[in-house]
């Protein structure tokens, strides 16, 4: 399945000390429900209106891949190992 590879990160991840969580499955199936929602979020959304002020033209600041790297950047720091009280 298209999970197995993103558990496996998360896993390998454990094993370097990055991060510790009980249930890779459930987090691999969060985060790529996550990315995949990201597709129903409207096109106006992904962008600033920001002009160059010698055109006016629009300019693309944020785009759909870089939202889901961001989001992937929450959701891994989240799971980062903080202290070692952690006991699942």
């Amino acid at each position: 399945s298209i999970l197995s590879p993103i558990e496996e990160a998360l896993e390998q991840a454990e094993q370097r000390g990055e991060i510790k969580h009980h249930d890779f499955g459930l987090v691999a199936g969060g985060l790529l429900g996550m990315i995949e929602a990201l597709f129903s979020v409207p096109e106006h959304a992904f962008f600033e209106e920001m002009h160059l002020e010698e055109t006016g033209v629009p300019l693309p600041v944020q785009g759909r891949q870089l939202m889901a790297h961001e989001l992937i950047a929450v959701m891994l720091s989240g799971l980062r190992v903080h202290d070692s009280s952690y006991q699942p």
